[in-house]
């Protein structure tokens, strides 16, 4: 943590604080103290909205290195003008919009993905082989496991 405080938001709030995770706080108060906000949301699924976004201390930094943007491209295109806050994407947040985004001083996109490491690829891997033993065990009956939700995010076996 780099001698930071460290505070988190989970949609139900109510749920019991996580040793070792920091402070558990309301997402309004979370937006509002932070110098700092990485994102760490299921894939493709929008949490913020623009309102959030606003709620955003002049300064801070945005890290973004979800599977699809955790916001509508729009209302962040609509705020980061406005705002002009530093933000950093991987490729994989950025993967559609990384050239729109690269056209904002105040945004970095990084060609790479964050969330691609060795043992990332190695679990990938062996879902896929999962998977596909699965299938061909119950041909008709088959649901993904492990996360992987289409054939779009799986490697392909020719």
């Amino acid at each position: 943590s780099f001698g930071m405080q460290v505070g988190y938001y989970v949609p139900s709030f109510q749920s019991k604080a996580r040793p070792g995770w920091g402070t558990c706080l309301p997402l309004a108060e979370l937006l509002s103290s932070s110098d700092f906000v990485s994102f760490h949301s299921p894939a493709f699924r929008q949490v913020v909205s623009k309102r959030d976004l606003e709620r955003l201390r002049p300064g801070a930094a945005l890290i973004v290195t979800t599977l699809g943007l955790p916001f509508d491209k729009e209302d962040f295109s609509s705020w980061i003008s406005n705002s002009g806050n530093p933000a950093a994407f991987d490729l994989c947040a950025a993967h559609q919009c990384a050239e729109e985004l690269r056209a904002y001083p105040s945004i970095s996109v990084w060609n790479s993905y964050s969330a691609r490491t060795s043992e990332s690829v190695v679990r990938a891997e062996s879902m896929v082989i999962q998977n596909l033993r699965h299938f061909l065990a119950s041909p008709g009956r088959w649901q993904p496991t492990g996360g992987i939700q289409s054939a779009t995010s799986m490697p392909c076996l020719l």
